[in-house]
């Protein structure tokens, strides 16, 4: 994506996200922390503080994990072709006195009457740790800095720039998969077969439910390199109580008609859905399969069984480009086997972040390691996997510093997730816990007590440790 494409790309996220009473520079700063900082929606909100007498802090947040306080402001420019220099950022850094010490906090807190601030800085309790932290200025800008704005960042080590060529390598890396780039005409033949829906008339978002052949279904691209189902919380489980039910019912020659009733259906989101009456046809232009990746990869399965009299209800949905209502659509649906919380991850965007870094990884280090975020994924021939449950495992010992959590692997995807999966969790640290990992399994035989050595809480514990006395040595 060139730099004016992706720019044009960001006005426009801003443009079709709520804004309510927020300003630009504010819509701004809340997709940064959002899709740059990796904080969730919800919760970035709680963080900004941007309007009146906010002292030129837009926003604030303390990470007792690292001990690091960070300040943000941003700067929304109207026109692509605006750069910032060293002027705007020697303002920013203007905020240094306020974050001295015990004492100028609590004269910034008393000193403002914008409420945000006052209660970011009473929640923190940043009076109490500002001493003890380090403190961070970060600038956000939707334009791009220029040579002597770079010339004075490189000679302060607390200041950081999140301008428009950051963010666009940044985003490349927590971006939504693209849907299939294809264009496909259903044959229903049968208008009686077909109902049409209008969701919502100005945003173009409608549905169209028809009953179709399964064969119908294997003319969709993607289906060989399973990028069809990008869109989807997992791929196929491979021989589950369903899938079984579905060959069965495919194979017995009596039920094959009553497939259609016994099956829950597919869902399908594209950016077109054109439904010709005239023909009593429907054609979709760019799309993914949202529900129904084990029944589509079944029939694939069996293709050389599948009879026109096996039919299934497919329900199309216009979208257009809006990305949140496709990750709604794909978090609601409702699945034929149960979905956890790890499968409802899959699509976070931070696991795709991680993902992405273990691919530059891999091409940097010539390395094979796959980072497995879905259910059924297709696994590499030759490579090092690491689930992201075992991952958890590794950064709550390693990181967190918790080794007694890292048996309740289902919480690190519900109620611990944020505190696992934070901002600060990158594919290189992952694979430093996983080498330090396999080299306390490489030594494991020297521990005498062999049900002891095989206690995976042991493990963990032994690893936590390491890492506890490797940062203290850092320090």
């Amino acid at each position: 994506m060139e730099m004016d494409t992706f720019q044009n790309f960001l006005r426009d996220e801003l443009k079709n996200s709520p804004r309510g009473e927020r300003t630009e520079s504010r819509q701004l700063l809340l997709w940064a922390l959002e899709n740059m900082y990796d904080f969730d929606r919800e919760y970035a909100q709680t963080l900004i503080c941007d309007g009146e007498f906010d002292k030129g802090i837009d926003a604030l947040y303390v990470d007792d994990q690292e001990e690091v306080i960070l300040v943000f402001q941003s700067k929304f420019k109207q026109n692509n072709d605006r750069t910032f220099g060293d002027r705007v950022l020697r303002d920013f850094m203007g905020l240094q006195p306020w974050f001295e010490n015990q004492r100028s906090i609590e004269e910034l807190g008393n000193g403002t009457t914008n409420r945000d601030l006052k209660n970011l800085l009473k929640e923190f309790n940043v009076s109490e740790k500002v001493e003890d932290y380090d403190v961070e200025y970060h600038f956000v800008s939707n334009s791009c800095i220029d040579v002597e704005g770079n010339l004075y960042v490189a000679n302060i080590s607390n200041i950081f720039v999140c301008d428009l060529t950051e963010m666009k390598k940044r985003y490349a890396l927590t971006k939504e998969d693209d849907l299939v780039n294809h264009t496909l005409e259903f044959n229903i033949s049968n208008l009686n077969n077909i109902m049409s829906v209008e969701i919502d008339l100005e945003r173009r978002v409608n549905s169209a439910f028809a009953i179709i052949t399964a064969k119908q279904l294997l003319n969709l691209n993607g289906l060989d390199d399973l990028t069809l189902f990008s869109k989807n919380v997992r791929f196929g489980l491979g021989r589950t109580r369903v899938n079984k039910s579905i060959e069965e019912t495919i194979q017995t020659e009596q039920e094959k008609k009553n497939f259609l009733l016994y099956h829950n259906g597919i869902s399908i989101v594209s950016e077109e859905v054109e439904l010709d009456e005239s023909t009593a046809s429907i054609t979709i232009k760019n799309y993914s399969v949202v529900n129904g990746a084990q029944s589509v990869l079944t029939f694939k399965k069996m293709e050389d069984q599948l009879t026109d009299d096996i039919k299934v209800l497919v329900k199309f949905t216009q979208v257009g480009d809006d990305r949140l209502l496709t990750e709604l659509i794909s978090k609601y649906n409702n699945n034929q086997n149960a979905i956890s919380m790890k499968d409802i991850r899959s699509r976070d965007k931070i696991q795709k972040r991680i993902y992405r870094e273990f691919e530059q990884l891999n091409s940097q280090y010539e390395l094979n390691i796959f980072y497995k975020i879905k259910n059924g994924e297709p696994i590499p021939e030759g490579s090092i996997v690491i689930d992201n449950g075992y991952a958890g495992q590794l950064i709550s010992a390693c990181y967190l510093n918790a080794p007694y959590n890292t048996h309740l692997k289902s919480s690190f995807f519900d109620s611990r997730y944020a505190s696992v999966f934070n901002r600060n969790i990158t594919a290189f640290k992952i694979l430093k816990y996983y080498d330090l990992h396999q080299a306390l399994l490489d030594q494991i035989e020297k521990i005498d007590h062999k049900g002891m050595a095989e206690y995976g809480l042991t493990q963990f514990a032994i690893i936590s440790m390491v890492s506890e006395i490797y940062k203290k040595t850092k320090k």
